[in-house]
């Protein structure tokens, strides 16, 4: 399976004037760096609770039809379904019929549902919106992380960690722990 993003998020979960005011900052001198800073918080967030914070459309290229019906994806929650398309083994244009995958129920957030046919195409793209929502929508901790990730690398620039020491911060680590999705 190959991931590849659509569509990057419209907004950051922490927006500039809210890290500004986590930072006790009040010129605007360093704006473009620390909203560089949120940007490269929320994507290691991400990386590392599997999570996609804001919404943001993703493509999900598949060398053939899942055989068992379900495909758990590498990041969550899935929103919707915006298309599906196949391909036949000459790389041709298949026409598949509409509700033919779905989101998984609620409690698994992570996969798509998908029906049977009667010729699986050889290929399959997936276009699924990511997210939680608007930044507002994004729970309290996760925003948390990305507040102190970007506090953390704007107050400690170029310095690296010391050896032995782990590249987050505790506290990061201590409020992404219960989000991380753990695969066996």
């Amino acid at each position: 399976m190959t991931p590849i993003l659509l569509q990057p998020p419209a907004e950051e979960p922490v927006p500039l004037d809210e890290a500004k005011a986590f930072l006790r900052l009040d010129d605007t001198a360093e704006d473009g760096l620390l909203a560089a800073l949120v940007t490269s918080a929320r994507l290691t967030v991400e990386a590392v609770s599997g999570l996609a914070l804001v919404s943001q459309t993703w493509r999900f290229v598949l060398g053939a039809w899942p055989g068992a019906g379900v495909l758990r994806l590498p990041m969550a929650p899935v929103d919707a379904v915006l298309a599906v398309h196949g391909r036949d083994a000459g790389g041709a244009p298949l026409a598949l019929p509409d509700g033919i995958v779905a989101p998984a129920a609620a409690v698994e957030r992570d996969a798509l549902l998908f029906g049977r046919l009667a010729a699986s195409p050889a290929a399959v793209e997936v276009d699924v919106r990511l997210g939680y929502g608007a930044a507002a929508d994004v729970p309290g901790p996760l925003r948390q992380a990305v507040r102190l990730l970007t506090a953390h690398w704007f107050e400690n620039r170029g310095d690296a960690p010391a050896a032995g020491k782990p590249p987050l911060p505790p506290d990061v680590v201590a409020l992404l722990t219960p989000w991380r999705r753990m695969r066996l």
